[in-house]
């Protein structure tokens, strides 16, 4: 589920703004993954 959500394995570690960042630029992926699957079916 942490995948669908963007959501790192250890945000219970991190500082919110750290937590922050982190989701950024895993839904950043989630959607480049996305994209490209639209480009290259």
């Amino acid at each position: 589920m942490h995948e669908h959500h963007a959501l790192p394995e250890n945000r219970h570690n991190l500082s919110y703004a750290d937590s922050l960042d982190a989701r950024r630029k895993r839904m950043a992926a989630i959607i480049r993954r996305g994209f490209d699957s639209l480009k290259h079916p």
